[in-house]
């Protein structure tokens, strides 16, 4: 009976010491992640742009009702933590964010005049920005920021192709053939991977940001 006694305490002791340590394991990078883009995109409102952004007519910015907004998860740059875009559901405004050293940071702002991410180029830095008025805008992701690498100007005919250098500087490019070939060097052959949006709801966090 006394053995008896003596192994029920001993475990109890056991579990007791073990209870802190599983509870206080801790999540990898990707689910600190997208754990603080759940509750980023949880509030009442969303700060699609970034604070004092001003309007094409004038007028500042201001948070975007959360059910006005949808969102997507792409793995732009080559980490483990993936990037979260986010967009008002007219398609109007946009921005891209990652994680870093515990908090979201805000990468790059666009709107429907500079183009919205329609795809990227999976860990590679390389995503496209679409617009009607100035056609496709290749942009690198770096660790200081994005800059435009490429472009195909379609609103002029025939359609135009540029490449940019680091500093901005711009070289024409002579047709689509070209302008692929050169992109190859960033893209590493792969295949453009389409941006998938959802809308921000509770259901949609749940099951995409896991």
């Amino acid at each position: 009976m006394l053995q008896k006694i003596k192994r029920c305490i001993l475990l109890a002791v056991t579990i007791a010491v073990m209870v802190p340590v599983v509870s206080g394991f801790a999540a990898t990078p990707k689910q600190e992640a997208l754990n603080a883009y759940n509750r980023w995109l949880s509030g009442v409102k969303v700060q699609v742009m970034p604070k004092g952004f001003d309007e094409l007519d004038g007028v500042l910015y201001t948070p975007t009702p959360a059910s006005q907004t949808r969102f997507a998860i792409a793995y732009i740059n080559n980490d483990s933590i993936p990037e979260l875009i986010v967009q008002t559901s007219d398609g109007v405004y946009q921005s891209i964010l990652t994680y870093r050293n515990g908090k979201i940071v805000r990468i790059d702002s666009s709107h429907i005049v500079t183009g919205l991410t329609k795809g990227y180029y999976s860990k590679t830095g390389v995503f496209v920005n679409l617009s009607k008025y100035f056609g496709h805008r290749y942009m690198m992701m770096g660790t200081s920021g994005v800059t435009e690498r490429f472009s195909i100007l379609t609103s002029v005919t025939p359609k135009e192709y540029y490449y940019y250098a680091k500093n901005g500087k711009s070289t024409p490019l002579k047709n689509h053939t070209e302008l692929r070939n050169k992109l190859m060097t960033f893209t590493k052959g792969k295949a453009l991977t389409p941006v998938k949006f959802y809308g921000n709801n509770a259901a949609n966090r749940k099951n995409i940001l896991k």
